[in-house]
């Protein structure tokens, strides 16, 4: 693991610690992996790492979000696009909802498969399908053109999700231009 910085779970019950960004079959990250965040449940933890090698579809050294299943050891990558690819540019956030099922994460400004002027793309990953779906549509159910933002802890326990976002086309009655706005969302669930 030399020149990598593992992501690492502490028991405070058993006083014992697990590296996360590893694969059940042993091998570490080869890149930085940080910022994890619990399902509320327990039984998973997302991170992002610039490793290449935690997972066969994700080839590149981008920021990305995987999620570890505390339960089985395997590691699924949840920054994928509409058709189940490894999106090849910077995640900039991301959150896991109570049960680890979904990942809301929000992609760089440079994402260029959605067509769009500038700014960010929040999607919804469900990890039980495998399959990801946009959330920051406008109100006529184009694209967005400006900032989307998900916090880590966006999620509510009933699975709706909260994003800000900076696109007048959210809301037809939005009258700050592209000042911050707060969204809420079921995300279909």
């Amino acid at each position: 693991m030399p020149g990598a910085a593992p992501t690492v779970v502490h028991d405070l019950d058993t006083n014992t610690a697990e590296i996360i960004s590893v694969t059940p079959s042993g091998v570490f990250a080869n890149g930085s992996s940080d910022q994890p965040i619990f399902s509320d449940d327990g039984t998973a933890v997302l991170f992002f790492s610039t490793a290449d090698n935690l997972h066969p579809d994700d080839t590149d050294r981008a920021y990305s979000v995987y999620v570890k299943d505390l339960v089985t050891g395997q590691i699924i990558l949840a920054s994928r696009d509409l058709n189940g690819d490894s999106i090849p540019v910077r995640i900039r956030s991301a959150a896991i909802s109570a049960t680890g099922r979904y990942v809301a994460f929000g992609t760089d400004g440079s994402y260029t498969e959605i067509p769009r002027s500038s700014g960010y793309q929040i999607f919804l990953f469900d990890r039980q399908t495998g399959r990801s779906r946009v959330l920051s549509q406008a109100f006529d159910g184009g694209r967005v053109t400006n900032r989307s933002w998900v916090q880590p802890e966006a999620f509510a326990r009933d699975g709706r999700l909260v994003f800000e976002g900076r696109d007048p086309n959210y809301d037809v009655n939005d009258l700050n231009g592209t000042k911050a706005d707060i969204y809420l969302t079921a995300c279909g669930l």
